[in-house]
């Protein structure tokens, strides 16, 4: 389950960050801001992901009895766990999830305690009619979230005066835009997904596409374009880096780069069939983002029935092929020199497609059998009368209720050949009374695309007094 879901962060986020760099390039040559796409980009797999298990076709089915009798749950099936160790892995890619998003909160807040800790020690003056800190090395830049301020380094003081007011108007800029709350908002929700590289990618460029924005609105105030690139390469050359803690006034060499072509850059007759092409094509990619499919229920069982869906229907399908076949000669060949051929190997032998696994073969222990089409109920009121009628009398009168998860084994035709309990509710008597209903399903068989197969499956059976 848990690797499905990180699949499916990792493809969407790709068709997101790819969508937003079409729709970056297409509002820049128009002189519109580019930095809410990639705000949208980085929130867009968590929310997709968030909206696909969470909504009502993918909730339980549910069977409600008499007015006096138990609410009966019959969720859809759901696949027994792989004895190979595959739960392991779910567990280790759970720890490295949830690892990564704690070692980037407390990194996050240990940058900020650290800068807070340094302002202590700095002084609180004014400059061109502004409240600032001055630091020693910090800044230009701004920082804090519900109050944002801006810090200056000291030899602010060496620039010139107009130079100096570039550097505050944009820092002024980034204030009245609220970019340091945005990037905390956006910090925060890379804690959910830090382990996801192209999320890293994602907020370089939104931060990048912050400082375009916000050169642009500079430059409506003062456009000035050289005299504004000649103060960002001055502040550039003094600046020692930048942290997440800051929206600055400077950057790495590369996106000062972007910058300084971003400001410099003049409309042709071209650019808005530019600009609508590629806007064009972001939405389309958006929304094959979107159209990407999260199939993910408690313990996984669509993801991976899609999953195995999706790499049987990539490989040419060998059936009705025999396992051995000739090598087809032309006219005159040796056939000897033509099965020397390199490519001879392959189209002499088609290997026979694995064997499924027989009842008999599943019948030890549970244990996951790929299938792409779920067994499903065929008597759900025969079910619900049955549980109705096995609900032990007094805990039902004393209200007390609980789930009980079975193990099922549901042979090639849908019988049920063999039941275990998988998790017990805690009451022996709901236990005895949920394996008695379970002699009493019926089930279509599971399909793995056209082939019926064994399985094992599990889900809860609930007792619960309405």
């Amino acid at each position: 389950m848990i690797g499905s879901m990180m699949l499916y962060l990792v493809v969407v986020s790709g068709l997101a960050a790819v969508a937003a760099w079409l729709a970056e390039t297409g509002l820049r040559s128009i002189d519109f801001p580019a930095r809410w796409v990639w705000v949208l980009a980085l929130v867009a797999a968590p929310a997709l992901l968030g909206s696909g298990t969470l909504r009502s076709d993918r909730a339980p089915d549910r069977l409600v009895g008499a007015a006096s009798g138990p609410v009966i749950e019959l969720p859809a099936p759901v696949a027994a766990p792989s004895a190979d160790g595959g739960l392991n892995v779910d567990r280790l890619l759970l720890v490295l999830w949830i690892g990564s998003g704690v070692t980037l909160g407390l990194v996050v807040f240990a940058m900020r305690a650290r800068l807070t800790r340094r302002r202590s020690g700095w002084r609180r003056i004014e400059r061109g009619g502004r409240a600032v800190w001055l630091s020693e090395d910090c800044g230009p830049a701004l920082a804090g979230v519900l109050r944002p301020w801006i810090v200056l380094p000291r030899w602010f003081d060496a620039l010139t005066s107009e130079q100096q007011e570039f550097v505050l108007l944009h820092e002024e800029e980034h204030a009245r835009a609220g970019d340091s709350r945005l990037l905390a908002a956006v910090l925060t929700v890379l804690c959910f997904t830090a382990w996801n590289p192209i999320a890293w990618v994602a907020l370089r460029r939104l931060q990048g596409a912050m400082e375009v924005d916000c050169d642009r609105r500079v430059l409506r105030h003062r456009p000035d374009p050289s005299r504004y690139g000649d103060s960002l390469l001055a502040v550039a050359a003094r600046t020692s880096g930048r942290s997440l803690a800051f929206a600055a006034f400077t950057e790495r060499a590369s996106s000062l780069r972007q910058r300084i072509v971003a400001m410099t850059q003049r409309p042709t007759r071209w650019t808005s069939l530019r600009a609508a092409l590629l806007t064009l094509a972001a939405v389309a990619m958006a929304v094959q983002a979107c159209s990407v499919d999260v199939s993910i229920d408690d313990r996984g069982v669509e993801a991976r029935a899609r999953i195995g869906l999706d790499r049987q229907e990539e490989t040419p399908s060998t059936e009705t092929e025999p396992a051995s076949t000739s090598v087809p000669s032309r006219p005159g060949a040796d056939p000897e020199s033509e099965a020397a051929r390199p490519d001879a190997r392959d189209r002499r032998t088609v290997p026979a497609p694995p064997a499924s696994p027989t009842t008999e073969d599943l019948a030890a222990a549970p244990t996951f059998t790929p299938f792409t089409a779920a067994p499903s109920i065929l008597n759900r009121q025969e079910v619900v009368q049955a549980m109705a009628d096995a609900y032990p009398p007094l805990l039902r009168d004393a209200g007390v209720g609980g789930m009980a998860r079975i193990f099922f084994l549901i042979g090639e035709d849908g019988g049920v050949r063999r039941i275990l309990l998988d998790r017990s509710s805690g009451h022996e008597a709901l236990d005895r009374a949920a394996l008695r209903v379970a002699d009493v399903y019926r089930f279509s068989p599971a399909l793995n695309r056209d082939q019926k197969v064994p399985v094992w499956v599990s889900f809860p059976i609930t007792f619960k007094v309405r």
